[in-house]
């Protein structure tokens, strides 16, 4: 019997869940096919199909989706409101559901919302997926609990990799940006490549436990209503005192993200920074150039 292909975007959400749903629907005896890495055709297509008034994470997320269309049986585009009244996220991370929708219209999507104020958690959504691909409700229970047991070791890894290196004695750059764009290799790599080319250590704030970073996100003066940006506050207070410098990677048009590290910036952070906004066209050269001056004085930094 044919194995039911299941797409999942390589953008967004994936860079928190994606082990976790990669991992289910592969116990559930699905194929699961992930779109390619972020590349120009990826964003193209984004540019194409998404509203143009749309941050560049957005349109990404739209060209993942769309490069997967006519390559699987069901398309897994997941929606995600609040984790609660206080931690709600950016709107655009519903909409793309609709807008996918509209565009491939004939293509059977697959799809939950997680949204604590009305009930709606990922535990029952996954399940109800489920029920579309078997009937077998502990094969269910059993796909779910070994996904949940992977994303987990996979996320204390992640921090363990964080804590290791705030043990070496290099000097230390935090990089703070969403997880979407932190873990998107075609946006970070040159980034990081250059950080140890010069013997600095790349932590990445959002590598930090999420209880821990919406913690410590309480020292700052204003309430944040977004959770990933409770949590990317958070982890700069906790790990200000612990390195050297910090980096702030801001999405093109991202609103929230632009406020946010301005105020951030401005408050008394008293060791350097520097802010990187990010788009499809951005220039190589003058980011290259931006960080090798941010570099300088880092390193002529005394301490």
């Amino acid at each position: 019997m044919k194995k039911i292909t299941i797409g999942i975007p390589r953008a967004f959400l994936f860079y928190r869940y994606g082990v976790l749903w990669k991992t289910f629907f592969e116990h559930l005896g699905c194929k699961v096919i992930l779109s390619s890495k972020t590349n120009n055709k990826i964003i193209k297509i984004g540019n194409e199909f998404a509203p143009s008034e749309c941050c560049l994470s957005y349109k990404i997320y739209i060209g993942h989706a769309l490069s997967l269309k006519d390559k699987c049986d069901y398309l897994f585009i997941p929606q995600i409101c609040n984790y609660g009244e206080k931690s709600r996220v950016c709107y655009k991370h519903s909409l793309a559901y609709e807008n996918i929708k509209m565009i491939i219209s004939k293509k059977e999507l697959l799809t939950y919302c997680i949204e604590h104020t009305n009930h709606k958690y990922q535990i029952l959504g996954l399940l109800k997926i489920a029920l579309k691909i078997t009937k077998n409700p502990l094969k269910i229970i059993y796909s779910y609990s070994i996904a949940t047991k992977k994303q987990y070791n996979y996320n204390i890894s992640k921090q363990n990799e964080n804590k290791n290196k705030l043990t070496k004695e290099n000097k230390k750059v935090l990089i703070v940006s969403p997880f979407y764009i932190l873990q998107d290799e075609y946006f970070i790599n040159d980034i990081i490549k250059i950080l140890e080319k010069n013997n600095l250590i790349p932590i990445f704030a959002n590598h930090l436990d999420s209880k821990i970073a919406t913690t410590f996100s309480l020292y700052y003066k204003y309430v944040i209503p977004w959770k990933y940006y409770q949590e990317l506050v958070g982890a700069i207070y906790y790990y200000k005192y612990q390195v050297d410098g910090i980096i702030f990677i801001t999405p093109n048009q991202c609103e929230i993200a632009s406020i946010l590290n301005t105020q951030i910036i401005n408050e008394n952070i008293n060791i350097p920074v520097l802010n990187i906004t990010i788009s499809d066209i951005s220039s190589k050269i003058d980011i290259d150039n931006n960080l090798e001056a941010y570099i300088d004085i880092i390193n002529k930094k005394e301490f």
